[in-house]
């Protein structure tokens, strides 16, 4: 099975370094391009099916990128991580840093904790690998998401820094499983 993950197109709050959880909101003309540069470096590949979270960004993502060639399903395992009452706020890292710890397992502020994310993305990691084991499969998400399926699917310990991962608008990641 090979996997293509990538996260949505731009947005005003991304591109004013808000966090941006269950707040929904469209691509702006900047995400609009990136994700066309996308499609043009993913043209060669064969998709069977796209998954996509069911937030307008995502699904506008998806929608841009099967170019109605290919079945788009909503999944909520794929949502953003719901980021409570800081959803809107300061993306900073001094003070979102400790929510990304695996051990501390934060939930102040109704933060979605880390383990849960971690728990719904690796279900739906296992759920492909049941029903999709033999296609290839374009997942359109978000970044927290995206970070926890990376992980899920390379692994980690008590050493990793989560946000070692870096994930861009637009950017996307190939898994072989």
């Amino acid at each position: 099975m090979k996997i293509y993950i990538i996260r949505h197109g731009q947005t005003e709050s991304n591109k004013y370094g808000k966090l941006l959880g269950k707040n929904d909101e469209s691509i702006n003309d900047l995400g609009c391009k990136q994700i066309l540069n996308a499609k043009k470096q993913l043209e060669n590949v064969k998709f069977d099916i796209c998954f996509s979270s069911p937030y307008k960004r995502t699904i506008e993502t998806s929608k841009i990128l099967s170019n109605k060639k290919m079945k788009i399903l909503l999944d909520n395992r794929l949502a953003e991580r719901n980021f409570g009452y800081l959803d809107g706020g300061s993306l900073d890292i001094k003070y979102t840093s400790d929510f990304w710890n695996y051990y501390l397992n934060r939930s102040d502020y109704g933060v979605e904790p880390l383990k849960e994310l971690f728990k719904r993305t690796n279900e739906f990691i296992d759920y492909l690998k049941d029903e999709y084991y033999d296609k290839c499969i374009l997942v359109v998400s978000h970044a927290a998401t995206i970070r926890a399926l990376n992980y899920n699917i390379v692994g980690y310990n008590k050493s990793t820094d989560m946000l070692s991962f870096k994930v861009e608008n637009g950017q996307f990641f190939k898994y072989d499983l």
